[in-house]
């Protein structure tokens, strides 16, 4: 490679790229990194197309593929707790997908002028970060957007644009420092090698740096002139810091509810609005057909009713069963009663009940599923493969969802 950047170089300017998302998401939360984050990356590019695209296709998705990769690894690593394969497809094929756009770019640049490059490779981008929102290979965890998510009160204008604004804010600021550093460096074809101070571009860097401050001052005072409106509400969240990898499936299912009802009691108060548990911290699996009658709800109803005005909600393992006339869903599973010679057919959930003093038991299931975890994508064309989905010790298999989302009102209609 030429340009004054060799083949190793460029890798390593690759993985630089990588460390930079790392270090600038949650939990390390450096987020001021992503406004410079992918200019390594960019950079080593930039040498190789500027040299004609030497290298060819491979050598160039190689170095996007590989920062990409570390990027991933370092920062969604946890999903190889629940399953060793499924963290390791994850993590490798993201970055595949990610490098599509960096391809298409690279096409761009040898077909279009550099502008719509630039724009190919950020709406490319973008496009992919919706299709994650939207398919059931869902991965939306690296959308650029959310890497402000420790960094709220910079970001409040999300409430406009959504988490995209914050990927093309990241994007453009990205792409405009790295034009801005090709100028001063002389590398960009049509440029000096030595540009004189007066002609190094302060102008448009001071440019930059408002597209930075202006959106981050404007947040900043939206955040202070909000005001919370209504009544107030107490509400107690109980964490009973179960392994979730480990202690949660060694203790005994009673185990595990008596200290969950022994902790909620010590925190409850005759005023206390809400009660809030984990997802899926009633271990037994629980049949929203007849969930009145469940032991574990019996017993979370007579806590419950010691308070009149508390309302509890709980994560629960759900099961629904249907009968001979409803039409089956494509994750639906069959439980065979050999005894009793009769099939069953039923869905399993990732859900949320609520339980207060009015007798109802509302219900929520999760629909944004893990994919290859708590859901085989496609199921009804992938039927055959839900043999490879995940066991994480509570219910394994493809869960089900709700079409429409629901919403809990408490006894006072809130």
């Amino acid at each position: 490679m030429t340009a004054g950047i060799s083949v190793k170089q460029a890798y390593l300017l690759s993985i630089f790229t990588g460390l930079c998302w790392w270090l600038s998401w949650p939990p390390i939360d450096q987020a001021w990194l992503a406004f410079f984050a992918f200019i390594p990356l960019l950079w080593a590019l930039e040498s190789q197309l500027a040299t004609g695209f030497s290298g060819g296709k491979v050598r160039y998705w190689l170095i996007v593929y590989t920062g990409l990769l570390v990027w991933n690894v370092l920062t969604t690593w946890w999903v190889g707790k629940a399953s060793v394969a499924g963290g390791l497809f994850a993590n490798f094929a993201n970055p595949a997908l990610q490098s599509i756009p960096f391809m298409l770019f690279r096409s761009a640049r040898r077909h279009l002028n550099r502008k719509a490059a630039w724009v190919m490779l950020v709406t490319s981008w973008m496009a992919l970060e919706y299709l994650h929102l939207r398919w059931e290979f869902t991965w939306p965890w690296l959308t650029l957007g959310n890497v402000f998510a420790g960094a709220h009160t910079w970001v409040q204008w999300y409430e406009l644009t959504g988490v995209f604004g914050g990927t093309l804010w990241v994007w453009t600021i990205n792409i405009l420092m790295l034009e801005w550093l090709l100028k001063l460096s002389g590398k960009r074809k049509g440029n000096a090698v030595v540009i004189p101070f007066f002609r190094m571009g302060w102008v448009q860097l001071a440019g930059i740096i408002m597209l930075v401050v202006i959106p981050v001052t404007a947040s900043l005072i939206r955040y202070g002139q909000v005001q919370d409106e209504g009544s107030p509400v107490r509400v107690t969240v109980l964490q009973p810091n179960f392994d979730p990898y480990t202690e949660k499936f060694s203790l005994s299912e009673s185990a595990m509810l008596d200290k969950m009802l022994s902790l909620s009691a010590t925190g409850l108060t005759d005023s206390t609005d809400y009660l809030v548990w984990p997802e899926t911290s009633v271990p037994q699996p629980i049949w929203l057909n007849r969930a009145a009658f469940s032991g574990p709800i019996r017993r979370i109803r007579s806590l419950t009713d010691q308070y009149p005005d508390l309302t509890t909600v709980i994560g629960i393992n759900a099961f629904m069963e249907y009968d001979s006339k409803e039409e089956l869903t494509p994750t639906a599973r069959e439980l065979v009663n050999r005894q009793m010679h009769d099939t069953v057919w039923y869905d399993a959930f990732n859900s949320s009940i609520q339980i207060d003093t009015s007798g109802r038991i509302p219900w929520y299931h999760k629909s944004k599923l893990v994919p290859g975890v708590e859901r085989l994508p496609y199921p009804g064309t992938l039927k055959f493969m839900e043999y490879f989905t995940l066991d994480l010790g509570g219910i394994s298999g493809s869960l089900g969802t709700q079409k429409d989302r629901s919403v809990f009102y408490n006894s006072d209609s809130t």
